[in-house]
């Protein structure tokens, strides 16, 4: 992947026809739909711990087996 000097996508929307905007939301669908086929249950840091969670007061936990598991820990 390298850089290509051009518009961002935030400047060039508002100009593009609705038949533009839909190819490219297609086009974004289909990235998406490529990531999320990766797989993968893992939810934390790439070093293989839990997730830190920056507010008034700083945590962490983690890591966390399920969705369900990391929902009701940030609540």
């Amino acid at each position: 992947m390298e850089y290509i000097e051009g518009q961002t996508l935030k400047q060039a929307w508002p100009v593009l026809t609705p038949d533009q905007r839909s190819d490219i939301l297609a086009q974004l669908g289909g990235y998406i739909a490529q990531i999320r086929a990766l797989g993968g249950i893992h939810l934390g840091r790439l070093d293989g711990q839990g997730i830190v969670v920056p507010s008034i007061i700083m945590r962490s936990g983690g890591p966390f087996s399920t969705l369900i598991e990391l929902y009701d820990w940030l609540v």
